[in-house]
């Protein structure tokens, strides 16, 4: 009998490595991950300068169910064949309460809420059945005797354990392989071209208006061959057009784009991206990184990160603020690249007025730009500006065709056209040339948060450009209240970036994937974002719209390549239901193996492409323009499937038209004094009486409702006399 024993003791010992060694079939993770359910809805600045939240990985998976398996008891001597449900879940919870044990299990991956989910799981299986049970393993059954009859230690149950825990989380056995492939604590080692080259670096720092950039593209026209990348289209045309125009071939290639200064087939020694496009394998004399800073941005950075890690370039000209110096020097310095840096002062005067604000639209001046933060204030704003002081405006936001902004831009900066004050989003903030007087925020904290202060000072100082007839810039806010707010956040040292956006490659998902066959794309993001390893001088950028995207196409069969390709297509989520019934029908016709013409293409839209008069329509009208952007975006991707490239593109330019008339007639419907007004209130007292209006209105309203109630019956009263009620509220 002693034999069995020592035997038996030695079995134990070879549990915990026989079972880590085994190859059990890999089941697939049964996750919660549905859109919403771990990521809160936040605003969209909340979004942008807020901190990322990563869950973590035991909040991820959830147990599988693992079959209870039925024993017939085996009598030996000198062990207790029948154990209560009670001795046992005694013995199991003396285990569970054991600090040694945790600890143990913590050297294995577990977590205390995964530790806390397998336990539950193996004390079931233990205890199940009738009483006594019949579900224990008869070595557990030897080791309970034992624990029982000789108070052996209840780590002697551990290997057991360990085995169930790895049936329920299956993710435990490969998660040193999971963790080594997430590795993202060196990136400078991912792009070999780049680092055969000492780069020379200089970086152009300063503030807006301060001829930055215009250094930095003097180099870039003198040079041989080379790259600028910014972060919008419509800049990357600018620079595009203005090169050309001074007798450098330059060609243009952005997400949706290709423009050539000759033909596809002789490309020009000059190239402007987007910085998503920058390609790092291409050897070229000089490369322009501009707006550097956006290193910080949620969303983006990770496409500045590589551009300044794996730009093949033997210059780099940076240009943006001197928050990012510190940042770049850190960045670089592991391998060994100086940085020059060379620092502007702005050229034009800036007045910050913080004693009052605008108050009133009477008091609009040429050459100002009202800063809203949404559409709707900005269409009101424009209209009550045509109706009540007779003054045209142009209007820039981020929805806008690249198309319209450019009209838009032209006819404000243009001294000879009629509109001289212009309303815009924060979409002015970068990189666009305006000749802006003053800047007039009408708030500094939408959604209760306040902007901070780079985001302000940026913005601001679009006014007074150098060299146009407003060279002295003023930025001021409407409201009185917010104006000490402006004060205080212009003259608030702009704080270091302390960290730079990264992203893993596809190639690292793929490898993932192979882990983790039966995961979806979503659940292969969430699990990499939750373990993956980053160095203290970078952050993971979100991925919450490609994961949305991943979700909302998951049940249209592709592969991994191409549904990931899917998920980066740019488009918008603006709301509209539309955008999302669409792509889902281009993905699935693409799964199907069919091509997407422009005839599917014409009648995915036919109903949409109208003149809209008012902000719901124009939302669907943009997300017209947007699936078509899409289908643009991949066409680059999915040549032979997306073939209509040209007449899609016609398409989206008439699209472009009806926004813009849109528009035009949003604004032109007639402005009367009897609608109450969505802009600030302009005192006190005029915000009471209107207050006092809605509530009589309403009493009025609620009164005439009862009438019809108590002389025609409620039944009837919805269907048949809404327009009664209507025409009141009217």
């Amino acid at each position: 009998m002693s034999i069995f024993f020592q035997n038996l003791q030695n079995a134990q010992k070879l549990l915990l490595n026989s079972f880590q060694s085994q190859n059990v079939f890999y089941r697939k993770f049964t996750t919660r991950l549905r859109q919403g359910r771990f990521a809160k809805k936040r605003s969209r600045f909340a979004n942008r300068f807020g901190k990322i939240n990563v869950v973590a990985l035991d909040e991820i998976v959830q147990p599988q169910k693992v079959p209870i398996e039925r024993h017939v008891n085996i009598e030996l001597e000198g062990v207790q064949s029948t154990l209560s449900r009670q001795v046992i879940s005694s013995i199991l919870d003396r285990f569970a309460r054991d600090p040694n044990i945790k600890e143990l299990a913590a050297t294995q991956n577990i977590t205390k809420n995964i530790f806390q989910k397998a336990f539950q799981s193996f004390r079931l299986n233990c205890c199940s059945g009738p009483n006594p049970p019949t579900s224990l393993d008869p070595c557990l059954q030897v080791i309970f005797s034992d624990i029982i009859k000789y108070d052996h230690s209840v780590d002697q149950i551990y290997p057991y354990f360990l085995r169930h825990a790895h049936k329920v989380f299956p993710h435990l056995e490969r998660i040193n392989e999971l963790r080594v492939i997430s590795d993202l604590t060196h990136p400078h080692d991912w792009y070999p071209v780049a680092r055969e080259i000492h780069r020379k670096i200089i970086f152009h720092a300063g503030p807006t208006n301060s001829g930055k950039t215009y250094e930095a593209l003097e180099a870039f026209k003198k040079a041989k061959s080379g790259m600028y990348c910014g972060p919008l289209r419509l800049l990357a045309f600018e620079i595009y057009e203005r090169v050309n125009k001074d007798g450098i071939p330059c060609d243009m290639v952005t997400g949706e784009q290709r423009l050539f200064a000759h033909d596809s087939e002789t490309p020009a020694a000059h190239c402007t991206y987007t910085a998503e496009m920058l390609p790092v394998d291409d050897r070229r004399d000089i490369c322009v990184i501009d707006e550097i800073q956006m290193l910080r941005d949620n969303d983006r950075g990770a496409a500045w990160s590589r551009a300044l890690l794996g730009v093949a370039a033997d210059e780099v000209h940076l240009c943006g603020e001197e928050a990012a110096i510190d940042l770049v020097i850190r960045l670089l310095d592991p391998i060994g690249e100086h940085v020059d840096i060379r620092k502007y002062e702005r050229k034009g005067e800036l007045v910050v007025i913080d004693t009052h604000g605008l108050r009133n639209l009477s008091a609009i001046q040429d050459g100002d730009c009202i800063i809203h933060f949404n559409k709707d204030s900005i269409i009101k704003t424009a209209r009550q500006l045509k109706h009540e002081y007779g003054k045209e405006a142009a209007i820039i936001f981020g929805d806008l065709p690249p198309e319209t902004k450019r009209e838009q831009i032209e006819k404000f900066n243009d001294p000879e056209d009629p509109c001289k004050v212009l309303l815009a989003t924060d979409a002015i903030g970068m990189g666009i040339n305006l000749n802006i007087k003053r800047v007039i925020f009408t708030t500094l904290m939408p959604d209760g948060q306040i902007f901070p202060a780079y985001f302000v000072s940026q913005i601001a100082g679009r006014a007074g450009r150098f060299a146009s007839r407003y060279c002295k810039g003023e930025v001021m806010t409407f409201l009185d209240e917010d104006s000490r707010l402006l004060g205080r956040l212009m003259r608030e040292p702009i704080q270091p970036i302390a960290q730079a956006g990264i992203s893993p490659s596809f190639e690292a998902i793929e490898l993932f994937s192979m882990h983790l066959p039966h995961c979806s794309l979503a659940q292969l993001l969430d699990i990499f974002a939750s373990i993956s390893s980053v160095s203290e001088d970078f952050f993971s950028c979100s991925h919450a719209k490609i994961r949305d995207l991943a979700m909302l196409i998951e049940h249209i069969p592709l592969s991994l390549k191409d549904r990931y390709i899917f998920c980066l297509c740019p488009i918008k989520d603006n709301g509209c239901a539309f955008i999302n019934t669409s792509y889902l029908m281009l993905v699935r016709r693409y799964s199907e193996g069919n091509a997407i013409t422009i005839k599917f293409i014409k009648y995915l839209i036919k109903d949409e492409m109208r003149i809209a008069d008012n902000l719901d329509r124009l939302k669907i009208l943009s997300a017209v323009y947007d699936i078509l952007y899409g289908y643009l975006w991949l066409s680059y991707r999915f040549e032979g499937y997306f073939p209509d490239r040209d007449l899609v593109r016609e398409l989206q330019v008439e699209c472009g038209h009806l926004i813009n008339k849109s528009i035009l007639l949003m604004i032109s419907k007639d402005y009367s004094k009897k609608y109450v007004r969505q802009l600030p209130i302009k005192s006190e007292k005029e915000g009471r009486k209107i207050f006092l209006r809605i509530e009589e209105n309403r009493e009025t309203i609620k009164k005439q409702e009862e009438t019809v109630r108590k002389r025609f019956g409620s039944n009837g009263f919805e269907n048949s006399f809404r327009f009664v009620v209507d025409k009141l509220k009217k």
